[in-house]
């Protein structure tokens, strides 16, 4: 029974860690004077929006595993 409850727990762990294979970038944007910039856009190639700076300048993107660098 022991072995049965502790092998469950390692497959449900790996199968977890299967769908959490993304990317996570963060960071904070300054200007060029070291000042925060709130609310700036994070753009791809200059037309694709993926994300916005908060008020304090902090951003977060997630990157799916399925996305082609």
């Amino acid at each position: 029974m022991k072995k049965l409850v502790i092998t469950s727990i390692v497959i449900l762990v790996s199968i977890g860690s299967l769908y959490s294979q993304g990317k996570l970038i963060n960071g904070k944007i300054i200007a060029e004077n070291l000042e925060n910039l709130p609310f700036a856009s994070i753009l791809i190639n200059d037309t694709i929006e993926v994300g916005k700076s908060d008020v304090n300048g902090y951003f977060q993107i997630n990157i799916p595993a399925l996305e082609q660098k």
